[in-house]
Formats: C-alpha cells, sequence, structure tokens
C-alpha cells in the first residue's frame, strides 16, 4: 500500500470537487453539520444569510435596470444629448445587474470581489448619468427614483466589497494582485547578487 492513503480512507467519502478539503490533519477545523426541525411551510433561510441578500440584490438590480430600460425611449426621443446620456444610463445600471449575476456564481472569493467592484464602479456611474439628467428640469422628478436607487446601490456595494476583501475570520483586508510579485521578484534577485 502506497504511502498517505491510510490517511485518505480514514476521511469520509466527499463529492469530487470537495476532496481537496479532506484530509486528517483538517478534519478537526471542519464544523459540524447543524440540524434543525421546523414546522412546515416555515419559509427557511439556507447559508449565512449571504445568499439571501445577495439574491435581494440581484433582484433589485434587475427591477432597476427594467425601469430605465423602460424609460429609455423616452429619454431617447427627448433630443440627442438625452439619447446619449440615456443610452449611458441603460448601460450603466444594465451593467450592475450582470456583474452582480457573475459574481454570484463566481468561481472564488477573489472572483467575487473583482465582479463586485465592477457593480460598485457601474452603480457609481450609473448615478452621474442619472443625476446629468435629472439637471433637465422635465425629467427631475422622474428620475428621483433611479438615482436614490443607484444611491444606494454604491452604498450597499461599498460595503459588501468591503467585507468580501477581509479573509474569513480576519480583520485585515485580502491583497490584491497587481506588481507585488514582480517587485519581491525584483528584490529577491538584488539580494542573490
Amino acid at each position: 500500500m502506497r504511502k498517505g492513503t491510510e490517511d485518505r480512507r480514514k476521511c469520509n467519502p466527499a463529492p469530487r470537487e470537495d476532496r481537496r478539503f479532506c484530509n486528517v490533519r483538517s478534519a478537526h477545523l471542519r464544523k459540524p453539520a447543524q440540524s434543525i426541525t421546523l414546522p412546515v411551510g416555515t419559509p427557511v433561510a439556507i447559508g449565512d444569510g449571504m445568499t439571501n441578500q445577495r439574491q435581494d440584490l440581484n433582484a433589485r438590480a434587475f427591477k432597476l435596470a427594467a425601469r430605465v430600460f423602460k424609460l429609455f425611449p423616452k429619454l431617447v426621443m427627448a433630443g440627442s444629448g438625452h439619447a446619449y446620456i440615456a443610452r449611458q444610463l441603460l448601460r450603466a445600471t444594465a451593467s450592475v445587474g450582470a456583474n452582480l449575476e457573475e459574481g454570484s456564481a463566481a468561481s472564488s472569493r477573489r472572483d467575487m470581489v473583482q465582479k463586485y467592484s465592477i457593480a460598485l464602479r457601474e452603480s457609481r456611474e450609473g448615478k452621474y448619468w442619472s443625476r446629468l439628467l435629472a439637471t433637465d428640469p422635465a425629467w427631475s422628478s422622474t428620475l428621483e427614483d433611479v438615482i436614490q436607487e443607484t444611491s444606494e446601490f454604491a452604498a450597499m456595494l461599498t460595503v459588501s466589497v468591503k467585507k468580501l476583501r477581509l479573509p474569513v475570520g480576519s480583520s485585515q483586508p485580502l491583497k490584491v494582485r497587481g506588481h507585488g510579485r514582480r517587485k519581491s521578484r525584483r528584490l529577491a534577485r538584488r539580494r542573490r547578487r
């Protein structure tokens, strides 16, 4: 028998994607499954609550994009300047929802942070374009809801991105990959010389 196969056998068989977490040394770190009995018909929140929060954000983003989509033909008819700004507003608000959807199905936490950061930037852009359109008195009352919603998205996504950048169980933000590796390699080469 090969070395290390005894350790693998002690571990409970798991689906293929979960096997990477299955080793004897870290088995004591896993949390035991909890079972709760609820009466039939009780609404259940599965997970830590973040899933439902993400679904709520996704639903709100879709409603916002749909609202702007319905306003779009009216804004285009107002003139060429309005048409340009309306196109930018539609792209920004639709992009918020699209990036939140992609973030919900992200392959890693970093990927989720990236998608949510893009959604944050797009919500700020949508806020800018809606405020610019609202400078026209004919559209200010119509766009109040859009301005309010984009402002709320910017606030919610700012908090979400800050929290997602924190490693699980830590108060230090994740390091964003960038030039750090190159710089550290250069320093290592200098030290070797």
